[in-house]
C-alpha cells in the first residue's frame, strides 16, 4: 500500500507524523473485525402476489440465519398507478435472525444486506414469487447497548391502514413454505459459487423489473441468467443456445434461441422496447390487430422464465 501526502511550503516532519499515525491506526482498525447479531423482516412483494399467500411452516434455518414465521398476516394498502387505485394486501412476513462480521457496524450491516438479498433471491426462485426485504437489518440492541429479548414486534396493520377496514374477515388461499434439507443445503453452493450468486441476483432483478412493468429489460436479465450459467461447464461457442438446450431440450431451444436473443440484443444495444411498455403496459386491441412485437414477446417471456428457473435449480441441485 502506498500513500502520498501533498502540502505547500517547507517540508516539516511534524506535519507528516500525525498523518502517518492516523493511517496506521486506520489500517489496524480494519484488521480488527467484529461480529454483530441482527434481525430483519422479509415477505412476498405485497403488490405482486400472483397465486396466494405463502407462510413459513415452522421455525427453520438456512446457513447461519434462523427464520421465524409471523403468527398472523400483516395488512397494508398498496397503491396502483391509477390515482384512484388502491388495494388491501396481506402477507405473512418472516423474521430472519443472523450475524455478520466486519470492521464496523456499517460494514456488518452491509454484509447482512448482501446475505438477505441472496436469501430473497433464493426463496423467490423456490416459490416463484417475488420476496423483498421489508425491514432492517438492524441490531437488536437498545440505544444504551442493552440486548432486546426475542423478536422485533410485528404489527398486524400498517400505520396507514384505515380503522374501518381492520377486523374484517378475509379468506385467502395460503400455501406453506417448507425449507427442505435440499434448499437449506443449497446455501453452501450459493456462498461458494460466484457464477451462481451472480445469476441468482440477476434472476431476482428480472422479477423486480417485470413487477414494475419493465418487461423488455426483464427479458434482458433472463437471457443474462441463461447465458451466464452457460459460460460455465459448456464447451460450445454459443453459450446461450447450449444452455437453452440443457433447460428446454433441443427442439424448443432451436425454436426460441434466435427469437429470444434477438429481442434481448435490440433492447440491450439500441433500447427498443418489445412488450406493451409503450402503452404503459396495457393493450386493449383485438388480438389480430395487436402489436406483433408484443405478441412475440409474450410468447418468449414465459419460455425464458422456465429456462432460467430450471438452470438455477440444476446448479443448486434442486432438480
Amino acid at each position: 500500500m502506498a500513500c502520498h501526502i501533498l502540502g505547500t511550503g517547507i517540508y516539516k516532519e511534524e506535519d507528516v507524523t500525525p498523518w502517518i499515525a492516523s493511517i496506521r491506526a486506520a489500517i489496524d482498525r480494519i484488521s480488527e473485525n467484529e461480529t454483530r447479531s441482527w434481525q430483519a423482516i422479509i415477505s412476498q412483494d405485497p403488490a405482486r402476489i400472483d397465486s396466494g399467500l405463502i407462510v413459513l411452516d415452522e421455525t427453520t434455518s438456512i446457513g447461519e440465519m434462523v427464520f421465524d414465521a409471523a403468527s398472523r398476516p400483516y395488512f397494508e394498502l398498496v397503491n396502483g398507478s391509477n390515482l384512484n387505485s388502491v388495494t388491501h394486501a396481506a402477507t405473512f412476513p418472516i423474521h430472519v435472525r443472523g450475524s455478520s462480521t466486519g470492521y464496523s457496524y456499517e460494514s456488518c450491516m452491509h454484509e447482512a444486506r448482501k446475505s438477505l438479498k441472496l436469501l430473497c433471491s433464493l426463496i423467490s426462485l423456490v416459490t416463484r414469487q417475488t420476496w423483498l426485504l421489508r425491514y432492517g437489518p438492524d441490531t437488536h440492541m437498545l440505544a444504551d447497548g442493552t440486548a432486546i429479548d426475542g423478536l422485533f414486534p410485528m404489527p398486524e396493520y400498517s400505520i396507514y391502514y384505515p380503522e374501518e377496514a381492520k377486523g374484517l374477515s378475509r379468506n385467502f388461499p395460503v400455501a406453506p413454505l417448507v425449507i427442505t434439507k435440499e434448499i437449506a443445503d443449497s446455501w453452501s453452493a450459493v456462498m461458494t459459487d460466484k457464477i451462481l450468486r451472480e445469476a441468482l441476483h440477476t434472476y431476482h432483478e428480472a422479477l423486480l423489473l417485470f413487477g414494475h412493468g419493465h418487461e423488455s429489460y426483464g427479458l434482458v436479465a433472463l437471457v443474462g441468467v441463461v447465458e451466464h450459467l452457460g459460460k460455465d461447464g459448456l464447451e460450445g461457442k454459443h453459450k446461450f443456445g447450449d444452455a437453452l438446450k440443457v433447460a428446454l431440450g433441443p427442439e424448443l431451444a432451436e425454436e426460441y434461441q434466435k427469437m429470444a436473443y434477438g429481442l434481448r440484443s435490440t433492447t440491450a444495444h439500441g433500447g427498443p422496447l418489445h412488450a406493451n411498455e409503450v402503452a404503459f403496459g396495457r393493450s386493449e386491441l383485438f388480438e389480430l390487430l395487436a402489436d406483433h412485437k408484443a405478441q412475440q414477446f409474450g410468447e418468449v417471456k414465459p419460455v425464458l422464465q422456465v429456462a432460467s428457473v430450471r438452470l438455477l435449480r440444476k446448479r443448486l441441485s434442486l432438480e
